[in-house]
């Protein structure tokens, strides 16, 4: 059987000149997934869904780079800053997610 990895990156440039070398990778998510996304956000109210996406987000992240505004530094992104990600960067992904955004070619 073939396992599918399907790696999707976002730029993170529009938010600003400091973040001009930023980025953030998941693996796609599979048409399973996205049935139950689906199914969440028709049935689901915005408070467990934004958890419910956080989480599938989560499980999903393979690696990035953001900016710390403390350090002045590109630093990597880990799982756990995930759940203070902002809605800017967390709109963006969704719709990379479902397939919204193209994704640039390597």
């Amino acid at each position: 059987m073939v396992k599918f990895v399907i790696k999707r990156r976002l730029e993170l440039d529009f938010l600003g000149a400091e973040w001009k070398k930023a980025y953030i990778v998941f693996s796609s998510f599979k048409p399973t997934e996205m049935k139950q996304v689906i199914e969440f956000e028709e049935n689901t109210e915005p408070v467990k869904l934004m958890d419910k996406m956080t989480a599938m987000l989560t499980e999903h992240f393979i690696e990035g780079k953001g900016y710390d505004e403390e350090s002045k530094k590109l630093q990597p992104i880990r799982k756990s800053d995930l759940s203070d990600m902002t809605l800017a960067i967390f709109d963006r992904v969704i719709s990379l997610q479902r397939g919204n955004i193209a994704i640039p070619k390597s």
